[in-house]
């Protein structure tokens, strides 16, 4: 018999000091830094079910989280990071600098888990990855590379307010033809019961689910704004193959409409601007242990 689930809401709010976003200067990074609660959400669930962990692999951390986030919580844990993406992976190396119990930055696909051994870690992340994986497959391979009674944590949208927004925008430019059938859905798998299922036929039980919502902001300008808005609408214009001058075309009308939307939506008392209540949820399942 299935564990009952737990259910609880929480709601979080990112701080306007991870909008600096270091030295780098990649949109990427800076963007990605907002996921902060996300991180602590999944630090939070894996402290309060079951001993510290031992050996954690992070599916799909991007520059480095949760990874970072969890050598940080759990010292005495080996943690090991991982992107399907080299150019991710190649920036661990300085996110993860100092950090003794990080053991390694891999590329890996999360269908493809054959660098690592059955039963080899008792915890595995993910934060807003999984949406975009072959699920079965990749709820499989976690499922061999588990120990009895290992842990998976993971965080996907149920909402995603840029991903919304470029649809908006791909809409109001009427170019659903050439550029929707490339628009990623961060939330496709957002309903719930959708992974759940996904878990429990990959022979997980459901223990928990957190459901939450933080900010995207604040950007101290609309081009601020942009620069993080924009990206899901541009990588749908950049797979469409569309010519250079069109393309330029193109994205100067996008940013055009878009501020349009941010100063009649988004814009505060202060001349910022915020998008709020980008709504994600969180799912803690487990191996169940050997007979």
């Amino acid at each position: 018999m299935m564990a009952p689930v737990r259910s609880r809401m929480s709601r979080v709010v990112t701080s306007s000091a991870w909008f600096a976003g270091g030295s780098t200067g990649d949109l990427y990074v800076r963007n990605f830094k907002r996921n902060q609660p996300a991180w602590d959400a999944i630090v939070a669930s894996v402290a309060s079910h079951g001993a510290p962990p031992r050996r954690v692999l992070d599916l799909a951390s991007g520059p480095g989280e949760p990874a970072r986030s969890l050598a940080v919580a759990f010292p005495k844990a080996s943690i090991v990071a991982t992107d399907v993406e080299p150019g991710m992976v190649a920036k661990q190396a300085s996110y993860l600098e100092g950090l003794p119990n990080v053991e390694a930055s891999r590329v890996v696909a999360g269908e493809d888990l054959s660098a690592f051994g059955d039963a080899s870690f008792d915890v595995a992340t993910s934060c807003n990855g999984v949406m975009y994986l072959d699920r079965p497959r990749a709820f499989a391979e976690l499922f061999r590379v588990l120990d009895s009674a290992g842990r998976l944590v993971v965080t996907f949208w149920r909402d995603h307010k840029i991903s919304t927004l470029a649809k908006e925008l791909i809409e109001l430019l009427d170019r659903e033809k050439d550029l929707g059938p490339h628009l990623l859905n961060p939330s496709s798998c957002g309903a719930v019961g959708v992974l759940e299922a996904d878990l429990q036929a990959a022979g997980f039980q459901v223990v928990e689910r957190v459901d939450g919502a933080y900010d995207f902001g604040p950007y101290p300008s609309f081009d601020d704004l942009y620069s993080g808005a924009i990206l899901t609408f541009e990588a749908a214009v950049n797979k469409a193959g569309l010519e250079s001058a069109a393309k330029e075309d193109l994205m100067r009308l996008a940013k055009a409409k878009l501020h349009d939307i941010a100063d009649a939506r988004y814009v505060t008392a202060d001349g910022s601007y915020c998008i709020p209540g980008n709504a994600f949820s969180l799912i803690h399942a487990v191996k169940p242990p050997a007979p």
